[in-house]
């Protein structure tokens, strides 16, 4: 995203357009769900804010623009940026990996993860103790941990 990036009308109210020319495989993106008809989904983030102390609440990964490879409570997943909006930019932030190589090598490593579950537990438990951690039984994964993994497996540093 660029720091003017275009706008449009939706339901009439003013948004934010993704500039899906400028991605690349392997770019993460950082998002808050500051505004949402799912009220579930917006106390989640919200939580997730709060316990991480941080500004966003999702990490996406882009496996092939626009599309990207998430981890949601359905499961992994991919969505299309080109469907996407914002109502703030503030609360979305895209993050490019200096060795395009690794990032490519990422972006597949996470697209092989779509279909896996989702964990909560393991959610949770990543603001949590390692002792919670060690007790977690699920194969399941959560938003970052699926970018981490994915750039780790591609030969980034951690």
């Amino acid at each position: 995203m660029t720091a003017q990036p275009k706008s449009s009308k939706y339901d009439g109210v003013e948004v934010l357009l993704p500039e899906v020319g400028k991605l690349r495989r392997g770019d993460i993106l950082l998002t808050f769900n500051a505004i949402s008809e799912d009220r579930k989904g917006l106390k989640m983030s919200r939580a997730i804010r709060s316990a991480t102390g941080g500004k966003f609440s999702h990490a996406l990964i882009c496996s092939a623009p626009p599309t990207f490879v998430e981890a949601i409570g359905t499961g992994v997943g991919t969505l299309s940026l080109a469907l996407c909006f914002a109502h703030n930019i503030n609360n979305v932030r895209l993050l490019r990996y200096p060795e395009e190589d690794i990032a490519r090598r990422a972006a597949a490593h996470a697209q092989l993860e779509v279909g896996r579950d989702y964990s909560v537990a393991r959610a949770v438990s990543s603001v949590m103790s390692e002792a919670v951690v060690r007790r977690i039984k699920d194969r399941g994964i959560f938003c970052s941990a699926l970018v981490s993994q994915a750039f780790i497996a591609a030969g980034a540093e951690e």
